[in-house]
């Protein structure tokens, strides 16, 4: 009996044979060669079957059919591997189709455990959890070229075991990527042992660990080894909340990078980022030239105690997994080309370093403080700490004064260590490196009652109207080049830190002529009229400025007054106060110097038009006084040109009137506030304490 190829042969020939003879200009020459040939070939066989007569020789028929299908099936794939030859695809040079390759591995990576039980519905179960490794499938060609390239094995699957250590193989020498965790739905069932990684732990490129990996434990007990040719890790733990019956986070649900890991020798890695993870401050890995640096530690890391208990009352509580202040700057000093510093809840606390800092400022007789250490590729800095503890830092440092700086600090209460010298903000922490102001466009200034906190942001570019999110718009501004968030309110209780000198002293390190774009927020507070005068004086290039609820209406009233000129020595009406006294303008004339000269866009949200100003003895509404003073700025050649109303308690027959003053007035239509819509707020609660503010979100933190 012939052998299936054999048959396969004899066909192809008689094929061959049968082609010329059959072959004609209408092209059914190719279908009837084929058609003969397989009548040739069942006839002998049809004849059996049509004169047997018992179940014998019926076998033996159709185990001749089978094989004649057998063989027909190897002349088919024969005949698809020369199509497949033939293809456009297949004229690619291999290093073409590893591109390819590339990109679908990048884009289709093999499923995971569960992956495999959902996708049971699919047309293609098979194709759905093969991922890109489907390309091995289509044909030789395709298979040894993916077979060949050892960087498409790198980046490592975990879905099952075999898989793992068939990639492991198949990678050869090449640097190995571990990117697991970042999905949800990624439950693998590895175990990390039978996968082979701690024989290939030393290869690894690039290590990134997201907050749903399983099997983050066991990963990094695989690294001991060195990596010469690690150059990323990034490690994210899960959000722990403290343990029962403890008001801080155990170690064993935080993960740790130990001084031990990958042997202390990794002298590519560049980027370190760890988030909810934790590193020792000692491990060699940190010495290795980082380029960037970001450790975000959960929020509550440090055991706390009662804040009135004797050991809170003795000093702040104990912080835990903390650099010293020496440590950090070892670091520092190893990465001369460190471009992103990012430290949250991680700058050094109750550190000698930063009692003899606290001290020496307070002491002119002190020895000098060492030269501060000059980063010159830093691109941003980001601190999250206390207010001291981030001022020491960056009085140690010297950033380029184009790079993005941003502090959320904490005041604190003041102790007899405790510097509030508003020059620490104005001359060490925003100051820029080479004593000149930072240029910025845009600013916010936040004043907030309910949360006590100022915060100040700064972008170099113009950002428009609005600038901000609210109810009418969600779209984000970009990250500010420059912020400070400074929180005043410890332990329940109020700091004595003084909220204007705090501003003045962050808003005197910009150049007053680049800005252009003004927001003012002071959670439904009035903000007096000498406060705009010293915040915003020297800024006369402002071309639009946004305000909303009591705060829009200190602006109305320091657009059309200006400070009173001192008189001489010993006429003075008044006794010496620390702000401007403000007066009108004598005779109706134009001052020298007014508020905003260049002030040709204005926003107002949430202002009550009906309303007096809440610190006026006259119960005039507010819109008289407002359009009182657009016309006077009109009257002195400083017109305003635009007038946004958004959410604003105002009459339309005031807006029409407006109009008259204003060229161009874009109103929302609302003539009532939520807040002053007696058919809205019928459920709200009548004893919230917060009602009375009647503060709505605008600007919130």
């Amino acid at each position: 009996m012939c052998s299936s190829r054999e048959q396969a042969r004899e066909a192809g020939s008689a094929a061959t044979e049968a082609t010329p003879q059959t072959s004609s200009g209408d092209g059914t020459g190719v279908p009837n060669a084929w058609s003969l040939l397989a009548e040739a070939r069942l006839a002998t066989i049809r004849a059996n079957i049509s004169t047997s007569s018992n179940t014998e020789d019926s076998k033996v028929a159709l185990q001749k059919v089978n094989e004649e299908l057998a063989a027909l099936d190897n002349v088919v794939a024969s005949m698809r591997i020369r199509q497949n030859a033939l293809s456009p695809v297949m004229i690619l040079p291999p290093e073409t189709l590893s591109r390819i390759f590339m990109w679908v591995a990048r884009s289709e990576r093999p499923s995971t455990a569960i992956d495999w039980g959902s996708n049971r519905n699919r047309d293609s179960q098979t194709s759905a959890k093969l991922g890109w490794i489907k390309v091995t499938h289509v044909c030789h060609a395709w298979r040894d070229t993916a077979l060949n390239d050892a960087s498409l094995w790198t980046t490592l699957s975990f879905g099952c075991a075999p898989l793992t250590h068939i990639m492991l193989k198949r990678s050869r020498d090449q640097g190995l990527i571990i990117c697991e965790g970042q999905d949800n739905r990624s439950i693998p069932k590895t175990d990390i042992k039978e996968s082979g990684l701690y024989e290939h732990a030393s290869r690894i490129r690039v290590l990134d660990l997201g907050t749903n990996s399983k099997l983050k434990k066991g990963i990094l007990a695989a690294l001991s080894e060195p990596a010469p040719l690690l150059e990323s890790v990034r490690v994210v733990g899960r959000y722990a909340q403290p343990s029962t019956g403890k008001d801080y986070v155990d170690e064993k649900h935080i993960p740790l990078l130990g001084s031990h890991t990958f042997g202390g020798q990794t002298p590519r890695l560049r980027r370190l980022v760890l988030d909810h993870a934790r590193i020792s401050w000692d491990s060699p890995i940190l010495l290795s030239g980082l380029t960037h640096l970001e450790v975000r530690l959960p929020a509550n890391c440090m055991v706390k105690t009662h804040e009135r208990s004797m050991i809170s009352m003795s000093g702040p509580p104990p912080k835990r997994w903390l650099p010293t202040h020496v440590q950090l700057m070892s670091v520092l000093n190893a990465s001369p080309a460190l471009a992103t510093l990012i430290l949250e809840r991680s700058v050094p606390e109750d550190d000698p370093e930063l009692k003899v800092w606290i001290q020496r400022s307070s002491n002119a007789q002190a020895a000098p403080a060492p030269p501060p250490l000059a980063l010159h590729h830093l691109r941003m800095v980001e601190l999250d700490g206390s207010f001291n503890a981030c001022a020491h830092l960056l009085s140690c440092l010297i950033i380029p004064p184009d790079a993005s700086l941003l502090v959320t600090a904490e005041a604190g209460t003041i102790s007899g260590i405790e510097r509030i010298d508003k020059d620490v903000l104005a001359k060490e922490m925003f100051a820029a490196s080479d004593r000149s102001l930072r240029r910025m466009s845009s600013l916010r200034v936040k004043q907030m009652r309910e949360s006590e906190c100022v915060a100040i942001e700064g972008w170099p570019a113009p950002l428009g109207l609005p600038v901000y999110p609210s109810i009418y718009h969600t779209s984000k501004p970009p990250q500010p080049t420059v912020k400070l968030h400074l929180n005043m309110r410890d332990g329940g209780y109020l700091t004595l830190w003084n909220k204007q000198d705090i501003a003045s002293a962050v808003l005197s390190t910009f150049e007053p002529s680049s800005v252009e774009e003004i927001e003012v927020i002071t959670d439904d507070r009035y903000l007096p009229v000498s406060t705009w005068w010293t915040y915003f004086a020297e800024m006369r290039n402002v071309r639009i400025v946004q305000a909303s609820d009591e705060c829009a209406k200190g602006l109305t009233s320091a657009l059309t007054l200006i400070p009173q000129k001192p008189g001489p020595t010993g006429t003075s009406p008044t006794p010496a106060r620390p702000e401007p006294e403000m007066v009108t303008v004598p005779d109706g004339t134009a001052p020298e110097t007014p508020l905003f000269p260049a002030l040709k866009e204005l926003a107002f949200s949430n202002v009550d038009f009906q309303k007096g100003i809440s610190i006026s003895v006259k119960n005039t509404a507010f819109y008289d006084h407002f359009l009182k003073s657009l016309l006077l700025r009109k009257t002195w050649k400083i017109p305003l040109n635009k007038l946004h109303l958004r959410d604003c308690t105002i009459h339309e027959k005031w807006v029409n009137e407006l109009k008259k003053a204003v060229p161009e007035v874009v109103w929302d239509g609302i003539e009532l506030r939520w807040e002053d819509d007696p058919e809205k707020s019928e459920d709200e609660d009548e004893y919230d304490d917060e009602d009375s503010y009647g503060y709505y979100g605008y600007g919130s933190p």
